[in-house]
This record gives structure tokens, sequence and C-alpha cells, in this order.
């Protein structure tokens, strides 16, 4: 039989270690980010013209990656040179997103809003109250939630995201074919 050895004294009690206090790191949106922001979009703006249309857009898009990036790294990032280089890489690797997303925009969705008496004005008034909405809905919806609509080849995958996005509990409805069949009689 093995023989028991006791343990020194300060090894058998077990002591929760303190707690250390994180200190929080507050960044704010403006100089030196922004300005930083400014320059990068307008050297880079040609790259996503058509996905944000302005460069006000643009300088937004910047301003909610800084939030993200200060948010997440509040409790780590202690100098603002250090939060300085993660924004610059955060918004180096979203552009090129942006960029790529820019350059495979489908030129065709482009809408716009029915003139008084247009033909898309007439469908609007001849379709019912559902399809109305729907229509509306899809002719006042920025360009970015269109691309994520149709995103894809799956015809039934975006009939169910229409008919999550307007509410419709119809399980058999053809969203997409009715959309189809109203704007291209």
């Amino acid at each position: 039989m093995a023989q028991r050895i006791d343990l020194p004294g300060e090894l058998k009690v077990y002591k929760r270690p303190e707690r250390v206090r994180v200190q929080r790191y507050v960044y704010e949106w403006g100089d030196p980010y922004e300005g930083w922001a400014r320059g990068f979009i307008r050297r880079n703006f040609w790259r996503v013209r058509d996905l944000f249309g302005s460069e006000e857009d643009a300088l937004q898009e910047c301003a909610i990656i800084f939030c993200r990036c200060a948010r997440k790294y509040q409790y780590t990032v202690n100098r603002p040179q250090w939060m300085m280089a993660i924004f610059k890489t955060a918004v180096n690797r979203s552009w090129h997103g942006f960029s790529v997303r820019d350059t495979n925009l489908d030129p065709r969705m482009d809408i716009d809003l029915p003139a008084e008496n247009s033909f898309e004005c007439e469908v609007l008034n001849n379709c019912g109250e559902e399809m109305r909405d729907l229509v509306s809905g899809i002719l006042n919806s920025p360009l970015e939630l269109l691309m994520l609509i149709t995103r894809g080849d799956d015809y039934q995958m975006i009939n169910r995201r229409l008919k999550r996005l307007f509410g419709i509990e119809d399980r058999e409805r053809d969203l997409l074919g009715e959309l189809r069949a109203i704007l291209n009689p």
C-alpha cells in the first residue's frame, strides 16, 4: 500500500487570486481619426463610388468601423497610437471588401422612384396592398439591401428572405414570381 504524505499548510488552502480592476479607455471619433479617414476617402473613393454614392456616406461607414474598434478594444488598447493602427487596419480591410462589392454591383439594379404618371406608379396603383408594400419597399430600399436580398442564385432562398423582410406568412406564395410579373409585364 502507498503511504500518504501530508502537504505543507500553505498548499492545502486554496486562495482565490484578487481581481485586477481593468481600466476602460475611451476613444472618441474626431481628430485625428476623422482627419485620417477623410484623407483616406479622398484618395480611395473611386474604388467604392457606386456602392456609397457620396464621400459623406463613406465617412459615416468609417465612423461605424471606428465605433466597432473602440468598443472591441476599450479594455485592452491603452494608447491612441495603437488604436489608430487598429483603426487603419480595419478600414483598409473593410475597404477591400467594399471595393469587391462595388465591382460586382449590377448596374440594372439602380431603381429610381416612379414619376407621377409613369408605368411604375400605374403598377403600384393596380396591385394589391401587400404587393404594393413590397414593390414600394423594394423601389425605396437602398442598393445594399437589394444586394443582400438577391444574394446568391437560390430562388427559394430569395423568396424566403422577401417573405421574412415584409412579414408575409403564406408559405406557398411565390413573391419573387409575382414581383417579376408586376415589374416585367
